[in-house]
């Protein structure tokens, strides 16, 4: 599965990018900004993946000029009541203080709010890291509380739609890539089926085709 806009694309993890991924995340830079910040061993890193590679829980590679720069999540999805958690690391430095994690980040949630239809989206940062919380309240982040050193923060649809959403529309106004595009593999019957779901009840404008193996959803947000 390939999520894209803004000339990034967000890949879905599959066992072959769990290395890459662990010795990224077990970095002292990255590590420091965790809420578990002990070492990752190989085992544990399977047993981690076992653990998400499921319908409730998205892990993307972010791509960049096609490099790999960071990891983006959107997990713990609630179906029901239309909820996530979300977390992001980047571990190429030289990306940190560009808009590219916010891009990710907004093509992450304009997929959430606006085609799946979610009314909520939780977030928890070490109250130490204040470069994080920064972060996310620029994109329309608010603390609810905080616990043993780490805050909570959310995104609601209000927020999103007062603040975040108004972020992505004047977005897509000035960058070339205008369409958000997802690529799901048409035997992944589940995702498919749900996403169409929610373009039917919420009555989505978005398009749909199937192209040999794969089924490509694209949606353009409007003001």
């Amino acid at each position: 599965m390939i999520v894209e806009k803004y000339g990034i694309q967000l890949k879905k993890i599959t066992i072959d990018d769990i290395e890459l991924i662990r010795i990224k995340r077990n970095a002292d830079n990255i590590s420091s900004k965790m809420i578990y910040r002990g070492y990752i061993s190989m085992d544990q890193q399977i047993e981690w993946f076992k653990s998400i590679n499921n319908f409730n829980n998205f892990y993307y590679l972010i791509i960049y000029n096609q490099q790999p720069i960071g990891l983006i999540n959107d997990r713990n999805l609630d179906w029901e009541n239309l909820t996530s958690e979300a977390g992001l690391f980047i571990w190429e430095s030289n990306y940190l203080k560009t808009i590219v994690p916010a891009l990710a980040s907004l093509t992450i949630i304009e997929l959430g709010f606006e085609i799946l239809s979610w009314n909520k989206t939780l977030i928890r940062v070490l109250n130490s890291n204040k470069e994080g919380i920064a972060y996310n309240k620029q994109i329309g982040f608010k603390t609810t509380s905080e616990k043993n050193g780490v805050i909570f923060m959310e995104l609601d649809r209000t927020n999103y739609i007062e603040k975040t959403r108004k972020m992505i529309v004047f977005l897509t106004k000035i960058y070339e890539e205008k369409t958000l595009k997802v690529k799901v593999k048409n035997t992944d019957t589940n995702f498919i089926n749900k996403i169409k779901k929610m373009i039917t009840k919420f009555n989505i404008n978005a398009s749909i085709k199937v192209i040999d193996n794969y089924t490509y959803f694209e949606y353009e947000i409007i003001a």
